[in-house]
């Protein structure tokens, strides 16, 4: 993956949060870490 993809993919990524701040209100960055807890829970093989 070159720099302008990358750029390019954040920019997308910053948008959509910001999109869904400001219009959608999902609340999608709390909806994240919800599952990747879930998701780092359920791989915890140490317990």
């Amino acid at each position: 993956m070159n720099n302008q993809w990358a750029l390019g993919i954040a920019l997308f990524v910053l948008g959509f949060f910001a999109l869904d701040h400001f219009y959608l209100e999902w609340n999608l960055p709390q909806f994240i870490m919800i599952q990747l807890i879930r998701i780092i829970d359920w791989m915890a093989i140490w317990r």
